[in-house]
């Protein structure tokens, strides 16, 4: 099974090998995703209450603000009661960080990648005066009970599904987020009434940008010193990269639960469309079809385009295939950072530094930001914002980002 993106087919070996000794140790896993899992975060906006309150989608903060003031005061649900939640979202449940995309209206600021590059210069956001500036528009809105504190508390998608799609039939979010898959009760319309939120742009010059999610890269299986046949074991896995081992690891039995696709069934971008998926509930349900699980596959999702159905009407299955393409066209045509780093290839010898140093670093930085966020501390006060940096000096970000620098600059040489 090819690797369709070209920079991938290198990197994922020079990946597997150690820099010190130029051996490989384990077996790769690589995926690649063309539709919504290539989105870091997933938020959406209640365009039925836009309706109701007469706005536009959002394009600022400031908009942003006033949308969000009209959401808690103009009753857009229209059950006569103060119980809607302008923003929410989860930081503790995947695609959910609602926090996070607001920051990158100011700055980027990927939490999963760490690393922002400009210029070739490898910096992190944290530390920076966009960064502060968002955590005051973030204090504010908190202040004023625009954002619920839901948005610290939710940890599981099966609490953001009555968020977003409540039973009673009534919607509570205006701005929410978290995998568009796994947050919404199946066959309540109301998800119907969300699209994608595109990326708020501050005027800083450094944000406004959607955040993506990079090729994955894996080396979590190993052919062990005790292993009796190491050459069958690496036909195994050898197989397992193949197209076929793939789609029934990803879904399930052909002729069954997918087919490839006739001709002249197109995908969302209408181009001809690899395979139709006929039960897409495989992978994400308990069964004995397949192992849940792509740890030794090549998983190229744009070399296995899905056909993709049109109009508002049919299945609510279809209803919400059509609509989760809808939200990928949406978030595929925002715009992109065009310098982006997803990996850097650490040697050995400081590979364990970094990633204890980095680990602490990140820990720190979203429990501070939690903090300032919600008024523990206050981000507008200079001490207290000048205590956080001291903090994170000593933690020794500094050395981490010469480091970064130094093995960010041997990988583009």
């Amino acid at each position: 099974s090819a690797i369709s993106v070209p920079e991938d087919r290198d990197l994922i070996l020079r990946l597997g090998t150690d820099p010190d000794s130029g051996a490989m140790y384990g077996f790769p896993c690589y995926q690649h995703s063309s539709g919504p899992d290539n989105a870091t975060e997933h938020v959406l906006i209640n365009t039925a209450w836009l309706d109701a309150v007469g706005e536009d989608v959002p394009e600022t903060p400031d908009e942003l603000y006033t949308v969000l003031k009209k959401f808690a005061s103009e009753d857009p649900n229209g059950n006569g009661l103060a119980d809607e939640l302008p923003m929410v979202g989860a930081s503790r449940i995947p695609r959910g960080d609602t926090l996070q995309w607001v920051i990158n209206a100011y700055i980027y600021c990927n939490d999963q990648y760490f690393w922002n590059v400009d210029d070739g210069r490898v910096s992190v956001p944290y530390t920076e005066d966009e960064y502060r500036e968002a955590l005051i528009f973030l204090n504010r809105l908190y202040d004023e009970d625009l954002l619920s504190p839901k948005v610290f508390t939710v940890s599981a998608n099966e609490e953001m599904k009555e968020i977003l799609t409540p039973s009673d039939g009534t919607a509570v979010a205006g701005v929410t987020g978290g995998h568009i898959s796994l947050i919404h009760n199946e066959g309540n319309d109301l998800l119907f009434d969300y699209r994608y939120f595109p990326a708020l742009d501050a005027g800083t010059g450094r944000g406004g940008y959607r955040m993506q999610s990079g090729s994955a890269f894996r080396y979590s299986t190993f052919i062990t010193k005790d292993c009796e046949d190491p050459a069958l074991a690496f036909r195994l896995l050898d197989f397992l990269c193949s197209e076929e081992a793939f789609l029934f690891m990803r879904y399930g039995v052909e002729g069954r639960d997918w087919e490839y696709a006739k001709n002249g069934m197109l995908d969302m971008y209408g181009e001809q469309a690899k395979i139709n998926v006929i039960d897409a509930s495989v992978f994400s349900s308990r069964n004995n079809v397949c192992w849940h699980a792509l740890d030794s596959t090549i998983a190229d999702y744009s070399s296995h385009m899905m056909y993709s159905p049109t109009g508002d009407s049919g299945s609510y299955t279809e209803r919400f295939n059509a609509w989760k393409d809808q939200f990928t066209m949406d978030f595929f045509r925002d715009r992109t950072k065009d310098e982006l780093v997803f990996q850097i290839l650490w040697p050995g010898s400081i590979a364990s530094e970094i990633a204890r140093r980095t680990e602490k670093i990140r820990s720190y930085v979203l429990e501070q930001r939690e903090m300032f966020i919600s008024g523990v501390k206050d981000p507008r006060d200079e001490l207290a914002w000048h205590e956080y940096l001291d903090e994170l000096e000593d933690m020794g970000l500094t050395r981490c980002i010469a480091l970064a620098q130094e093995y960010y600059d041997k990988m583009r040489a």
